[in-house]
């Protein structure tokens, strides 16, 4: 019998590959589009804390916390998407902006500009599950982090 499927075997077969085919209800479309508004709104509240001519302790620590929020919420949406779903260069440049509030806050407004611009323009496809989900990254003149 070891050229043969079980019957267990078979059914665990075919209910992955209905797994894989499956939609998103309803409820789950509504769901990533409120988190799609949150993404705008934490955003714009992050946007408007670095376009501060100074930044405080205080707003460095705000910044930080919308970062993180934000990655938190772009990972929930992406969930639902491919396993190769490209969250890396975002979580990187997080990663840089964080880094350098402290030392150059300054050099910051840049990069938080475009974490919000790419945080904002990912897109997902409610067609068939696995979902499509893309975070891409603009080339802008002699920034590297689209690489």
């Amino acid at each position: 019998m070891s050229g043969t499927v079980s019957n267990e075997n078979r059914f665990i077969y075919v209910l992955k590959i209905r797994c894989n085919n499956m939609q998103i209800t309803e409820a789950e479309r509504t769901l990533l589009i409120q988190k799609k508004e949150e993404i705008r709104i934490v955003t714009q509240e992050l946007l408007e804390i670095s376009s501060k001519n100074v930044l405080s302790l205080q707003d460095i620590a705000e910044i930080k916390k919308k970062l993180a929020h934000i990655l938190s919420l772009l990972h929930i949406i992406s969930s639902y998407a491919t396993p190769n779903r490209d969250l890396h260069n975002l979580m990187m440049l997080a990663v840089e902006i964080d880094g350098l509030l402290l030392m150059l806050p300054e050099s910051t407004r840049g990069r938080i500009d475009i974490f919000c611009l790419v945080a904002n323009s990912v897109t997902f496809s409610f067609s068939r599950w696995p979902s499509i989900f893309k975070a891409e990254f603009p080339k802008i003149g002699n920034l590297e982090i689209h690489k």
